[in-house]
Formats: structure tokens, C-alpha cells, sequence
């Protein structure tokens, strides 16, 4: 079914769940956790043939660890390594302070969330804490820590 682009998709998706909600209360328990089982097991099987197709990844000599069904986390890596997997993976990749003087980084592709957790930041780049005014009666002032670059 093409995708609806009139405003009454929130009435749609209303009905549909609904429907769904109405049919999972004649489901037994078990019923229930089979048919969650099977959407998972085709989440699961759409997101393996992605990663399937990335021949890239293969490149990669990195540990690697499965979070959830659609969450792969390369963690603590030299900024080299970090390098590495923006490389492999491509796309558009967010930044922000991690531990220490260490950043985070994250994408999303196909569904799946690809997440250097405390990798290196580039040589040229450095966490600094500033301090910010947050607007509000009364006005305060908060430490934030941010990553800058030269």
C-alpha cells in the first residue's frame, strides 16, 4: 500500500491499532509472545541481509558488540579506528562529548544504529566545559561540556 500523505493518517494509523489491540485481547499469552517473537525474528532477518550487503565491514578488525536487535557498538576506539568505521559505514555521523576527554559518535543507516562509544576525538579537537546561561526566572548558570575543534 503506498504511504499516505493526507491528514488523515493519524485517523489510519488510530484504526489500525485499534485493530491490532483488539485482536491481541483474544491472543493468548502465548499467542502473544510468539507473534512478537516472529516480528522480531523479521527484524532481525531484514537487518542481517543489510549487513550482509555492506561487504565493507569485513574490512573492519574491530570488536564489535550487538545492542537490542538494530544497535552495533564499536567502543573505545582510537581516533584511527573511529576514522575506520565513519569510513566503512559512510553517512552523516553526530558528535558529542563521552567520557572524559573522549567523544561519542552515531549514525543511523537501514535501520541500524551504528555508535562508537568513547572513541578518540580528532587530534585537532578537545572537550571543554563552558559555562552557559540558562534562560529562566530566575536566570542560571550551568557547566556544560562541549567539544571544540581548531
Amino acid at each position: 500500500m503506498p504511504a499516505r500523505t493526507t491528514g488523515h493518517d493519524f485517523e489510519w494509523k488510530f484504526v489500525r491499532r485499534k485493530h491490532v489491540d483488539e485482536r491481541s485481547q483474544n491472543m493468548t499469552t502465548k499467542q502473544k509472545i510468539v507473534d512478537r517473537l516472529n516480528e522480531n525474528i523479521k527484524n532481525l532477518q531484514a537487518q542481517l541481509k543489510v549487513i550482509l550487503e555492506q561487504p565493507d565491514l569485513e574490512k573492519l578488525e574491530l570488536n564489535a558488540s550487538l545492542i537490542g536487535t538494530n544497535r552495533i557498538d564499536f567502543d573505545n576506539l582510537s581516533h584511527e579506528d573511529v576514522i575506520k568505521v565513519i569510513q566503512v559505514i559512510g553517512g552523516k555521523w553526530d558528535k558529542r562529548p563521552g567520557d572524559n576527554a573522549n567523544v561519542h559518535y552515531e549514525t543511523k543507516k537501514n535501520g541500524i544504529t551504528y555508535y562508537c562509544y568513547n572513541g578518540a576525538p580528532p587530534p585537532n579537537c578537545k572537550i571543554v566545559e563552558v559555562l552557559e546561561e540558562i534562560p529562566a526566572q530566575p536566570a542560571r548558570m550551568v557547566t556544560k561540556r562541549k567539544l571544540v575543534c581548531q
